[in-house]
């Protein structure tokens, strides 16, 4: 059974619902819905891939043929070349033949040869030095992105939670994002900053710093999200968004219940890769 539990993890599924997934298999009467599972497993593999270093170097790979094969584009219709003259030539290679063929027509004047040989290197000195680095830019501040969210997944699946993570996860997000600015190390430890700042937040009476988790632990207690000792039943999130008695929606009770009920939406109505 432990190792069904530990597979089931693995694919991103919480240890509290495998139990009940594995509880529910041995009634073959129990309806329970496996939607949810399905849908938080593929997400969990679709970070991870997307994290993966391979994949990250097949993209890169990608998008500089791409521009490899703009700028060949180009020196073609500049210079007159033909699809043969450029077939299996680097672009350095084709600005040369470029070069020498240019030279011995009388179709341009030095000069213009000249600004035209000059335009092409500067397109790609752009490139080597820009659009490249721009592009590894993006892919590091995506991977950072994901590796932030996948801590924070993390931390609020530890959590014992008494209204469903897909409530609870977005209001923190929220929250965060509201307040806070999120950095992750090669540890994956992530660092709380005050927003727009470097400066790590401080405990009200100044007496010391906060961390993330101590956070997380006091926005979820004044929400009333996690299980206390003695505690009764949490606020009635289960019911986010179903009709109740009357006709109308049930609402959050909690702050920032409008931003995570639009973040729920808006993830459910996004365009599936």
């Amino acid at each position: 059974m432990k190792k069904i539990i530990d597979l089931l993890k693995t694919l991103g599924i919480s240890e509290a619902e495998a139990n009940l997934l594995i509880a529910a298999s041995k009634d073959e009467a129990n309806d329970f819905d496996i939607a949810p599972l399905i849908t938080a497993a593929t997400e969990h593999q679709k970070k991870i891939f997307e994290n993966d270093p391979a994949h990250i170097e097949r993209f890169k790979g990608e998008e500089r043929g791409k521009q490899l094969d703009i700028i060949s584009r180009e020196l073609k219709k500049t210079f007159g070349l033909t699809s043969d003259e450029v077939k299996d030539k680097t672009v350095k290679e084709i600005i040369e033949f470029a070069r020498t063929k240019s030279t011995s027509s009388s179709d341009q004047s030095v000069v213009q040869l000249q600004n035209d040989l000059l335009a092409a290197n500067n397109r790609v000195k752009d490139y080597e030095e820009n659009i490249i680095p721009g592009k590894i830019a993006e892919v590091d501040a995506h991977k950072k992105k994901i590796s932030i969210e996948n801590e924070l997944t993390k931390l609020v699946s530890g959590k014992k939670l008494r209204v469903p993570f897909d409530a609870a996860f977005p209001s923190l997000v929220n929250h965060l994002s509201d307040k806070y600015d999120l950095d992750i190390d090669d540890k994956k430890q992530l660092t709380v900053f005050l927003k727009g700042t470097k400066l790590h937040p401080t405990k009200e009476d100044k007496t010391g710093l906060i961390g993330l988790g101590e956070i997380l632990d006091a926005k979820f207690k004044e929400w009333q999200f996690t299980e206390e000792s003695n505690g009764g039943k949490g606020p009635d999130t289960r019911t986010i968004g179903t009709p109740a008695a009357d006709g109308e929606k049930k609402k959050m009770n909690f702050p920032g219940a409008e931003k995570a009920l639009a973040a729920m939406e808006e993830i459910k109505s996004a365009p599936k890769d």
